[in-house]
């Protein structure tokens, strides 16, 4: 199962405005009407049912925007592109390079804007004024956002079965679920995360068993990692441990110490301890001391056999009701602009940075950084000298002239602009 993936992305870069001027018979010498370049295509992660894993991800890539449409003359805008979807299991958690999280799906359809489209640059008609009438540049389209995300699955359940392998958690989801694992008298016959839905009364509870964890599984031994990642966001946790254990406390503390080393909240997670196996024999000899030896842990014991059915009907009472004394994990994401807070269906997109940086490397030469850098389009037999002329002009037509002003720049610097450089 592949629940874990990074992938590589690249948002379309917006189209150039165009340089244009309109001539016609009786109007030889028009205004400028140069049209605006499109916007360039996004890369969206969309939550579906339709996936479960995100194997289909795997085998491509970098996954790639395509590129907005240049504008062209007699204020013809250039072609918006399309968004490009990436298809993820529902409860998939979207991760920036540096881990911090960009967002979560955790229904269907909803979708999270993982590198926005650049975008279009603005056409010459744009930039007209009573002293420039002609003016001969336009806007370069912005470039668009692009990285590394890691993407990472979290299954939707309310309660979570954990244990070390072989205590028999597979068996006792299809004891309580019309769920049909493999279950085997083997360490780790099950490999992967399996569902099943409880029923009670009218209403269901969708119960998770995952895979048994091993001492040091916070860390990733035997990829108990992987596993743990799953019960993030259950509502109560059903800790199997097996009468027939030589120290039942003993083994139940392995499996808490390793979710708590992975999880600084699951360990305040509602939980149960379910004792399993009460059909083997000269089980309830050992149930007195059992019992004793779980009290320190302060959590409800159940007394089961999976095999049996004995002691299922209260374990599944007492789990419903902790479950519906604990709402569901709200899902991780970041703030949203107001429109999108109104819609029906919800986009996550990452906040734009309003702030323009402006990073003095060196002596007498100042790097502008940030979102909309002054870039311009001129005509191809455009001279140097014309070109970092008119750079100039649009800079001081822009908020770069007053940061530029208060960084302390002073004429004959040196101002770098992505790969131009000019002189102030």
């Amino acid at each position: 199962m592949i629940d874990n993936l990074n992938i590589s992305v690249q948002a379309g870069n917006g189209g150039n405005g165009c340089v244009s001027f309109r001539r016609e018979r009786f109007a030889p010498k028009g205004g400028p009407n140069g049209g605006d370049g499109g916007r360039g295509g996004s890369v969206v992660a969309r939550a579906t049912g339709a996936v479960t894993t995100l194997d289909h991800l795997r085998r491509s890539g970098p996954w790639k925007s395509l590129h907005g449409g240049h504008g062209q003359g007699t204020d013809k805008h250039g072609k918006t592109a399309g968004d490009l979807i990436l298809d993820v299991p529902v409860g998939t958690v979207i991760y920036r390079e540096d881990d911090t999280p960009l967002g979560e799906v955790v229904a269907e359809g909803e979708q999270v804007v993982m590198a926005g489209g650049g975008r279009g640059g603005r056409g010459n008609r744009h930039f007209a004024t009573s002293v420039h009438k002609t003016p001969r540049f336009a806007e370069e389209g912005e470039r668009g956002e692009g990285g590394r995300f890691r993407l990472e699955v979290r299954m939707l359940a309310d309660v979570g079965i954990v244990g070390l392998p072989n205590v028999g958690k597979s068996s006792l989801l299809a004891a309580v679920s019309h769920a049909r694992p493999r279950i085997g008298a083997f360490a780790f016959s099950t490999v992967e995360p399996e569902l099943g839905v409880v029923e009670h009364g009218y209403e269901r509870l969708v119960w998770m068993d995952i895979p048994g964890l091993l001492e040091g599984a916070s860390e990733g031994v035997g990829m108990g990692e992987r596993f743990l990642q799953h019960i993030m966001r259950t509502r109560v946790l059903v800790h199997v441990v097996t009468i027939d254990s030589d120290d039942p406390a003993a083994d139940i503390a392995v499996v808490e110490r390793e979710i708590g080393l992975y999880s600084d909240e699951l360990p305040r997670r509602p939980r149960i301890f379910a004792v399993n196996k009460m059909d083997l024999p000269g089980a309830t000899k050992k149930q007195a001391k059992v019992r004793r030896a779980l009290a320190g842990f302060g959590k409800k014991v159940f007394f089961i056999s999976a095999a049996s059915g004995h002691g299922l009907d209260a374990l599944r009472e007492a789990v419903y009701e902790l479950a519906h004394e604990r709402p569901s994990a709200p899902p991780i994401v970041l703030p949203v602009d107001e429109a999108d807070a109104e819609a029906e269906e919800f986009v996550f997109r990452p906040l734009e940075t309003k702030i323009n940086h402006i990073v003095r490397r060196e002596e007498g030469v100042f790097v502008l950084e940030g979102r909309y850098l002054p870039r311009v389009v001129v005509a191809p037999h455009t001279s140097e000298h014309v070109y970092q002329y008119l750079l100039r002009e649009r800079i001081r037509r822009t908020r770069w002239k007053r940061a530029l002003e208060q960084a302390g720049v002073k004429m004959g610097d040196k101002v770098r602009v992505g790969a131009d450089e000019i002189e102030w």
